[in-house]
């Protein structure tokens, strides 16, 4: 008898890396020597004022170069977060929203309109940051030569030129810290031309032809055998088993999919808190549909409240739950809600499948699957 999903594991705190440690110390050691020593001439609270405001602004500076590195190389802009804001590209233009939770640093998404010298143009993208950071604290320095060192706008333009550096050699030290990897450790990671470094590349590939409006079992199979790199417990082995698992379900291999979305879970503590909630919505519709067990389907699905979903895909979900619990009132309502927003989905290759499985309930074609 095969094992269901069943319902999410209890989290488990992950100690924090060596290189975590390391990132955290550089910005602790940077910001309390500022604190402490800089900027004599200027009082100890103007300093710390100056830091907190100003560190954000570093921070989306530094994003911001992402992306515009990645214009100039062939990426489209996507996402932008810095704290708790959040600005997404949608069908229907850009659209600002509040992060929840919000995060201590920023995170910039773009994809490749063309997949010839991928890794050499993601390298410059990601290269950007830094690189902003860099162009910012030149900048500050200049400027601090027309401005008296003890005046508020001289003791701003100091703290600029602090922050900067900050944000760029946090960015440049090869290291994962906090679930995600550093600038550093990705433009090693590409240079070094490995297995991990080829998987990352296909999945901004594949997240790309699933925009364009390729569905899961139409991906490249050169793309999708990249995704089979050695097991790390890192991000990337999670988001590439969730590819497995679409791939999988789009071509009716229920067990397949069972066992990439059971792998993926098994690292889901590895992974960054703001990206759990992608597994726990795979995790919500599979648990309902498959196993047909809405109680673990609904706990799932309480984990997978974040706005950077596919919100089409939640509203399935709910549809399949629905469908288990015999509420077809229900089901109708997320059906019509479901279809809706797979019309402003600008994950097309997604919205196709999700559209098709919400028809084939809206037709009554279906009977539950056996459970596990």
């Amino acid at each position: 008898m095969l094992t269901p999903i069943g319902p999410p594991a209890p989290p488990q705190r992950i100690p924090a890396s060596r290189a975590t440690q390391a990132v955290a110390g550089v910005i602790g050691f940077a910001a309390g020597a500022y604190l402490a020593f800089g900027l004599s001439d200027v009082s100890g609270a103007l300093r710390i004022l100056l830091f907190v405001a100003l560190f954000p602004i570093a921070v989306l500076i530094h994003e911001l170069g992402h992306l515009a590195a990645g214009c100039l190389v062939g990426f489209q802009p996507m996402l932008l977060i810095v704290g708790p804001m959040k600005i997404r590209r949608t069908l229907r233009g850009w659209q600002m929203e509040r992060m929840r939770p919000a995060i201590a640093g920023g995170i910039a998404g773009a994809l490749p309109k063309r997949l010839e010298a991928l890794e050499r143009r993601v390298c410059v993208l990601i290269a950007g940051g830094p690189a902003a950071n860099v162009l910012t604290a030149a900048a500050a320095i200049a400027a601090s030569t027309f401005t008296e060192p003890s005046s508020i706008i001289g003791a701003a333009l100091g703290v600029l030129v602090v922050v900067s550096v900050i944000c760029a050699l946090v960015a440049l030290v090869p290291a994962g810290a906090w679930g995600f990897f550093t600038d550093g450790a990705r433009i090693q990671q590409l240079l070094a031309g490995g297995a991990a470094g080829e998987r990352w590349a296909a999945l901004f590939a594949l997240s790309a032809a699933s925009t364009d409006g390729a569905r899961p079992r139409d991906y490249p199979p050169a793309l999708v055998s990249k995704l089979d790199a050695a097991s790390d417990e890192t991000l990337d082995e999670a988001t590439a088993r969730l590819y497995r698992y679409a791939v999988a379900l789009d071509t009716d291999n229920v067990e397949s999919a069972r066992e990439h979305l059971r792998r993926a879970l098994a690292i889901r503590d590895h992974v960054p808190v703001m990206k759990r909630p992608t597994l726990h919505l795979a995790a919500a519709f599979f648990v309902a549909w498959y196993d047909r067990d809405a109680t673990a389907a609904e706990q799932h699905l309480a984990l997978a409240n974040d706005a950077l979903l596919n919100r089409a895909a939640g509203i399935a979900t709910r549809a399949a739950i629905a469908a288990v619990k015999g509420d077809l009132a229900a089901m109708d309502h997320h059906i019509h809600a479901g279809l809706t927003a797979c019309d402003d989905e600008i994950d097309r290759g997604s919205a196709i499948v999700t559209r098709e499985f919400l028809q084939m309930l809206a037709a009554r074609e279906w009977a539950l699957p056996k459970a596990a």
